[in-house]
C-alpha cells in the first residue's frame, strides 16, 4: 500500500477549491459575463499550530460588466424602441416660413390719400321760384275793398284777387291789387326795392310760400304815380309746396299781401282752400 503525502491544509483546501470551481461553472452556465478575480487562499499559520487548522478562503470579487448591445442594432433603432416620442425637426433641415414683416407706421409717415369722384351736393328741397309780375285794372266808386272800406272812409283800396280753391300738386296764381279811388285823386307810391310787394301764404315768420322767392331783386328805390280810379295788380305762382319742398296738406290757407311802400299803404288779406 502506497502512502500519499499529506499536503498542508488537507481536506479544507480541497473543499475550497471545489467551491470555486462550482461557482465558475454556475456563472458560465447562466450566460452572464462576469469577471472573476483571482481567489487567493490565505493560509493562516501560527507557529506551533496543528495541521488541521482551517484555511481562510477569501471570497472572489465579482465585477459586473454591462451587456453589449447586439451588433445589428443601430443607435437610431435603440432610441426609437426606448423613446416613442419623435424628435422635433431641426431648424436647419426644415426652416419655418414666417409672414412678411409689416412696416410700422411712424408719425412722419403720411397717410395715403384716397381719391374719390367729386359729387355735387344736392340742394335742399324747397318750393319753386315765384317771380312777381304786375298788371293794371280799374275800380269803381261803389266797389268794396278788403275790410269793407269804401271811398267814403279811405282813399286806398287793397283786396285779394286770387282763386278760392287750388289743386294740390298744381301751380296756382295768387294775386292782390292796390287801387286809388276815383274821388281821391292821383297819388305817388315810393318803393324801397325792385320787389314792390310783400305777399305770403301762412304765417309771416314761417310762411309756406312767399311772392318773389328764389329770385334776386336789387335794392333799388323807385317811385310811380297811381292815377285815381286805377289799380296795380301783383301776381305770383305757387306750386302748393311748403318751405320744406313737400306738398302741403289739403285744407284752408290764408293769404296776406301789401306794397313795399314807404307810405305805409293798406294791405290785402284773403283765404283759399287747397284740395286734393
Amino acid at each position: 500500500m502506497t502512502d500519499f503525502p499529506v499536503r498542508p491544509g488537507g481536506a479544507d483546501a480541497v473543499l475550497a477549491a471545489a467551491r470555486v470551481r462550482r461557482l465558475r461553472r454556475a456563472l458560465a452556465s447562466g450566460g452572464a459575463a462576469l469577471a472573476l478575480t483571482a481567489v487567493p487562499l490565505v493560509v493562516v499559520a501560527s507557529a506551533g499550530a496543528p495541521r488541521n487548522d482551517s484555511l481562510v478562503a477569501v471570497s472572489p470579487t465579482v465585477t459586473s460588466q454591462p451587456a453589449e448591445a447586439p451588433a445589428s442594432a443601430s443607435p437610431s433603432a435603440s432610441a426609437s424602441s426606448s423613446d416613442p416620442t419623435p424628435s422635433p425637426p431641426s431648424s436647419a433641415a426644415s426652416p419655418t416660413s414666417s409672414p412678411p414683416a409689416v412696416p410700422e407706421a411712424s408719425e412722419d409717415t403720411e397717410s395715403p390719400v384716397i381719391s374719390r369722384p367729386a359729387t355735387t351736393p344736392r340742394p335742399p328741397r324747397q318750393s319753386a321760384a315765384a317771380p312777381v309780375t304786375r298788371s293794371s285794372s280799374t275800380i269803381e266808386t261803389v266797389d268794396l275793398c278788403d275790410g269793407g272800406l269804401t271811398d267814403a272812409t279811405s282813399s286806398w283800396c287793397a283786396r285779394y284777387t286770387g282763386p278760392a280753391t287750388a289743386r294740390r300738386g298744381q301751380s296756382v296764381l295768387l294775386s292782390f291789387e292796390l287801387c286809388r279811388y276815383p274821388t281821391a285823386g292821383d297819388a305817388t307810391i315810393s318803393y324801397d326795392s325792385e320787389l314792390e310787394v310783400d305777399a305770403y301764404v301762412g304765417s309771416y315768420d314761417t310762411p309756406d310760400w312767399r311772392a318773389g322767392q328764389g329770385i334776386a331783386y336789387s335794392a333799388t328805390p323807385h317811385s310811380e304815380v297811381l292815377r285815381a280810379g286805377s289799380c296795380i295788380v301783383w301776381s305770383s305762382p305757387w306750386d302748393t309746396r311748403g318751405a320744406d319742398g313737400f306738398l302741403v296738406v289739403p285744407g284752408e290757407y290764408s293769404f296776406s299781401g301789401s306794397a313795399n311802400a314807404v307810405q305805409g299803404l293798406p294791405g290785402a288779406s284773403g283765404s283759399f282752400r287747397v284740395v286734393a
